[in-house]
């Protein structure tokens, strides 16, 4: 695989678009459209759709991302998008398959997303791309193919930390005010702790009564 990639015409190109997809708290809106666009560097193809069944109640397939985003109307848009019924059939059988659409070799790769009732295909033309072209193409797409499934695998975990250690300073706050034996020393502990966690300039707890909040520590 790493030799394939470094023989690669646009090898800088692909690993920037790669590094980028491991970009912390990056939001699915952003790694869908940044990864169709990885797969289309990948194989140097014209242009790429990213379909999913399953997403909704709805029977059809389901467009969540197009490359590039200027053509999603054009004639090359239409003629990928007219493959989807023939790759859809194909993999359900295969992982892969390359599709003939006149003079056209079209990729169809089936995307591991990680998640069992649903199923994701990335289309990508290779315009007159000759056969051996198209096999590279498709061994690109598949040594890509189960990116979806890490990206999903890091936000589940990172989502589990950030609640673990919001649990964690929870109970570590608690137990610095418990450790108070009047009201005055735990509200001022309160204020005090949530100003050092929190990088706050001003903190203050009142209770609110007859509609005015009244200052109990600042």
């Amino acid at each position: 695989a790493i030799q394939f990639f470094h023989h690669h015409p646009f090898f800088n190109g692909l690993l920037e678009g790669l590094r980028q997809l491991r970009v912390p708290n990056l939001e699915p809106v952003q790694f869908w459209p940044q990864y169709i666009e990885a797969l289309r560097a990948a194989c140097d193809a014209e242009g790429g759709v990213l379909v999913v069944h399953g997403l909704q109640q709805s029977a059809d397939w389901q467009e969540i991302a197009f490359v590039p985003a200027s053509q999603r109307s054009s004639a090359l848009a239409q003629r990928i998008r007219a493959q989807l019924p023939a790759a859809a059939e194909a993999c359900k059988r295969e992982e892969s398959v390359i599709l003939e659409d006149g003079d056209a070799r079209i990729c169809a790769v089936r995307v591991q997303t990680g998640t069992d009732d649903q199923r994701c295909l990335a289309l990508l033309c290779l315009g007159d791309a000759d056969a051996e072209r198209a096999r590279n193409g498709v061994a690109a797409l598949r040594l890509l193919s189960d990116l979806p499934v890490n990206y999903q695998l890091y936000r589940a975990t990172a989502g589990e930390i950030s609640r673990s250690e919001q649990f964690t300073g929870v109970l570590d706050l608690l137990a610095v005010i418990n450790g108070q034996s009047r009201f005055l020393s735990a509200a001022m502990t309160l204020c005090n702790e949530l100003a050092a966690r929190h990088r706050c300039e001003h903190v203050s707890l009142g209770w609110l009564q007859d509609g005015y909040a009244r200052v109990q520590a600042i």
